[in-house]
């Protein structure tokens, strides 16, 4: 048995492979099943720990991150030639629903 396979069996749960979210794609960050913040980076697993860790602090405006409170994350892989793109298209998804994106 592999070790990674004997510590899903030890903790009973199934391990997930994040090893995409290093990469570039657009997110969606909820809070209770609403959007609070919708964003796209090169490496997005660091700018969610970077809203996380924000949050709550008093971030200057011109800073590239803003603090956000979030319970639930939503990506997509994105390649940089539409990035853009994804990102439009699902900002503009979340508007139609009311949604306005404050970072």
């Amino acid at each position: 048995m592999e070790p990674a396979e004997s510590l899903v069996v030890w903790l009973n749960r199934r391990l997930v492979d994040s090893t995409e979210m290093l990469g570039m794609g657009v997110y969606v960050l909820l809070r209770r099943g609403r959007p609070v913040c919708v964003g796209r980076a090169k490496n997005v697993l660091a700018r969610v720990a970077k809203h996380r860790e924000l949050a709550g602090k008093e971030v200057p405006g011109w800073f590239p991150v803003q603090g956000v409170y979030f319970d639930q994350v939503l990506w997509v892989p994105s390649h940089p030639d539409r990035i853009e793109e994804d990102l439009a298209r699902i900002r503009a998804e979340y508007m139609e629903k009311g949604y306005e994106n404050p970072a």
